[in-house]
């Protein structure tokens, strides 16, 4: 997407914003208290307990 946006006259300093956006939008949902990435740690950490066990 960032190419496309590049590739338009004036579009370099847009293809940042797009990057620092896309970004931020991935930080926000890993930081989600109950989200994907919780969700996924603590599956990670049960199947890590019961292989101990």
């Amino acid at each position: 997407m960032a190419g496309l946006i590049v590739d338009h006259a004036g579009g370099v300093p847009w293809a940042f914003v797009f990057a620092g956006a896309a970004v931020a939008a991935g930080a926000a949902v890993a930081a989600l208290p109950g989200g994907p990435i919780t969700r996924a740690e603590a599956a990670a950490v049960r199947v890590e307990q019961t292989l101990a066990a």
